[in-house]
C-alpha cells in the first residue's frame, strides 16, 4: 500500500463571498468559471481521506468552508471555519472511494459580510491498496506561459518554468513506471502546434501530447509508458509551437510505484530559516507545516537541486517531523548541482505529527537557489507475523531485515536476491524466511537466502547449511518441520538443518530422485516431509499461480 500525502497552498486571501478553486497540489487558486484547470484526473482506484486546513489569518464575519470537490460536486470531506478562527481544521471522518476517471480538487467558499482569510495549505491523505501513485504539478493562479521556447518543470508541486533542464529533474529511488501523461491548457495563442513530454536522463521518454493552435482544455497520452531506473532523472518538457504564448495550469503523471513529492521552490536563500511544505508551490519564514495524517507513510530519499549557490558556508536542506530534523543534508559552500540522502526514512508515529522541509546554515554570505526539494512517498510493506514475531522492519535492530511485501519481482522477474545492493529488498511471492522469529537479510553473507514459495518443491539446490555464516538461518516452507521442531533454527544445535536455499528454476516445481534423496537425507526425517516428500512418491505440485492486479497485468500481490 502506499499512502500520500498532498500538499497545495493557495496563493492570496480569499475575500468574504467568494468561490475559489484549489488543486489537489500545488499552488494557487481560481475564480468559480476556471475550476476545471484545477482538477486532477485519476487513473486507477484511491482512497482519499484526511482533509486538512491550515489558517493563519482571518478577518472574516462570516463562516468559510472547504470541501474536497469530486467530479465538479461536493465530495464527503468538508471543514467549516467560524468567522474570524484561525488554526488547524480538519475532517478526520469521511473519506471519498476515488474511481478511474475522477477528477479531483477542493472548493473554498466564505460567507457575506466583511473580511478576508488567508489559507497557508489544504491537505489530504491519497491511499491505494497497491503501489500506485499520481504526480501532480500546478501553478493556478498565475499558469506558466510558454512563448516561442522551451522550459522544463519537475513532476510533481508548483508548476513552473525553468530554462535550464537540470534545475527541474528529480532524481528517481525506486523504479517505476510513468503513465497516463496529461495536461491542461488554460489559454492558447500558440500558432503551430506545442508539445508536452516526460524527460529521462535529459532525453526524450514515450509519452507526449500534441496541442494544435488555438486549442484549450485537457490533453492526455492514454498508450505510452515510460520505465524509469533507480538513479534516472526524470522532469517535464513543456515547447510551444510558433509564435504566441500557451498557458498550462496542470500536468500529471501516474507512478506504479510510489509518489516522487516535489516542492518546486526556485527561493533564494541568504541566511535565514525558511520553511517549505511538501508538494507545496511557497517557502516563507514562517515555520509552516502540514500534520502527516497516517501512521501508514513512509518517506525516503531527500533530494535537493542547488543553483547557482555563492554562500560561504554550508546550506543545511532537511526534512522535519514535530519541528526536528529527522533527515537532513548539506549542500556545501558554493556547490551547486543535485544533494541526495538515499540511506534514511521517515514513518510517522501518528497522524498527527507536523512534517515540511527547512532550510537553513550558520553565519555566512552570499545566496543559495534552492529550486528543487523532493522526498518519496514510497510503499508500506506488509509485515507478515512469524512464529510470534512480527517481520516489519521498523525499529533500528531490524534495520536490515526484510519486511514480507508482495510486490512484482526485481532483476528480470527473478525473484533472487543475489547481490548486496539487493539484500535488502528481495522481491519475493509470499517471502517466509525465519532466523529467530525475524524476516532474513541481514548481512552480505546472507544476501542469497531463502526465497520460499508456498508450498514449492524448490530444485538443485543443496540441503545442508553447516556454515557458521548460515548457523541460524533455516528457511520454512509452509512452516514446514525440521527434525520434529517448527522451522526457526535459533541456535548452534541446528547449525546443521536444511536450508532450502534457492528459487525454482523454470516453471517445474518437481525435483529428480536424487536432489530429493540427498535433501531428505540432509533432513534427517524419518517420516514424510509436509513439503519435500519421501523417496519413491512421484511430485506432481506445481506453485500456486501469483495473483495479478486488476489494472497492472503481470503485478504480484
Amino acid at each position: 500500500m502506499v499512502a500520500a500525502l498532498y500538499v497545495a497552498t493557495p496563493s492570496a486571501a480569499i475575500n468574504f463571498s467568494e468561490v475559489w478553486y484549489v488543486p489537489l497540489a500545488g499552488f494557487g487558486q481560481v475564480a468559480n468559471a476556471s475550476a476545471a484547470s484545477t482538477q486532477a484526473r485519476s487513473r486507477d482506484s484511491y482512497t482519499w481521506s484526511r482533509l486538512s486546513v491550515v489558517v493563519t489569518a482571518s478577518t472574516l464575519t462570516s463562516n468559510a468552508g472547504v470541501a474536497g470537490y469530486v467530479n465538479g460536486a461536493g465530495g464527503n470531506q468538508s471543514v467549516s471555519i467560524s468567522g474570524g478562527a484561525t488554526g488547524t481544521f480538519e475532517d478526520t471522518t469521511h473519506s471519498d472511494s476515488i474511481a478511474d476517471g475522477d477528477l479531483l480538487n477542493y472548493r473554498v467558499t466564505t460567507g457575506p459580510g466583511t473580511g478576508s482569510v488567508t489559507i497557508q495549505s489544504v491537505s489530504s491523505l491519497v491511499e491505494h491498496s497497491g503501489n500506485v501513485g499520481m504526480h501532480v504539478a500546478s501553478h493556478a493562479t498565475t499558469p506558466m506561459s510558454v512563448n516561442a521556447s522551451t522550459v522544463w518543470s519537475p513532476l510533481h508541486g508548483r508548476l513552473q518554468a525553468t530554462t535550464a533542464e537540470d534545475r527541474a529533474q528529480v532524481t528517481c529511488r525506486r523504479a517505476t513506471t510513468l503513465s497516463r501523461l496529461r495536461v491542461y491548457v488554460a489559454a492558447n495563442a500558440a500558432s503551430g502546434t506545442s508539445t508536452v513530454k516526460v524527460r529521462v536522463n535529459g532525453a526524450d521518454g514515450n509519452e507526449s501530447v500534441s496541442i494544435s493552435a488555438s486549442s484549450t482544455g485537457e490533453f492526455e497520452d492514454t498508450s505510452n509508458t515510460d520505465s524509469v531506473a533507480v538513479g534516472d532523472e526524470v522532469d517535464l518538457q513543456f515547447a510551444a509551437g510558433g509564435s504566441g504564448a500557451i498557458t498550462f495550469a496542470l500536468a500529471q503523471t501516474e507512478s506504479s510505484d510510489g509518489v516522487m513529492a516535489a516542492s518546486c521552490l526556485s527561493t533564494s536563500f541568504s541566511g535565514t530559516t525558511i520553511y517549505g511544505l511538501i508538494g507545496g508551490g511557497a517557502a516563507s519564514a514562517t515555520d509552516q507545516s502540514t500534520t502527516a495524517k497516517s501512521t501508514q507513510m513512509r518517506l525516503a530519499n531527500l533530494f535537493v537541486s542547488a543553483s547557482p549557490n555563492t554562500r560561504s558556508v554550508a546550506t543545511s536542506v532537511a526534512l522535519r517531523k514535530n519541528g526536528s530534523s529527522v533527515i537532513s543534508l548539506s549542500v556545501p559552500a558554493n556547490t551547486t548541482g543535485f544533494f541526495e540522502d538515499t540511506s534514511n526514512e521517515v514513518n510517522p508515529s501518528a497522524a498527527s505529527d507536523t512534517l515540511n522541509f527547512s532550510v537553513s546554515s550558520a553565519a555566512g554570505s552570499g545566496s543559495l537557489t534552492v529550486r528543487t526539494v523532493s522526498i518519496e512517498f514510497i510503499p508500506n510493506e506488509v509485515a507478515v507475523t512469524i512464529a510470534g514475531a512480527t517481520a516489519g522492519a521498523t525499529a533500528a535492530a531490524n534495520a536490515g531485515t526484510i519486511a514480507a511485501q508482495v510486490k512484482a519481482t526485481i532483476s528480470g522477474a527473478t525473484a533472487t536476491a543475489a547481490v548486496v545492493a539487493n539484500a535488502a529488498t528481495i522481491a519475493a511471492v509470499q517471502i517466509v524466511s525465519v532466523s529467530g522469529g525475524t524476516a532474513t537479510v541481514t548481512a552480505a553473507a546472507n544476501a542469497g537466502v531463502v526465497q520460499t514459495f508456498p508450498a514449492a518443491i524448490i530444485t538443485g539446490v543443496t540441503a545442508t547449511a553447516t556454515a557458521a555464516a548460515n548457523a541460524g538461518t533455516v528457511s520454512g516452507v509452509s512452516a514446514a518441520s525440521v527434525a520434529g521442531e517448527r522451522a526457526t533454527a535459533t541456535a548452534a544445535a541446528n547449525a546443521g538443518v536444511a536450508q532450502i536455499a534457492s528459487v525454482v528454476s523454470g516453471a517445474p516445481a518437481a525435483a529428480n530422485a536424487a536432489a530429493l534423496l540427498a535433501a531428505i537425507t540432509a533432513l534427517n526425517l524419518g517420516h514424510p516431509h509436509p513439503v519435500i516428500p519421501a523417496p519413491g512418491i512421484r511430485l506432481e505440485r506445481k506453485l500456486a499461480a501469483p495473483r495479478v492486479h486488476a489494472n497492472r497485468p503481470g503485478m504480484i500481490r
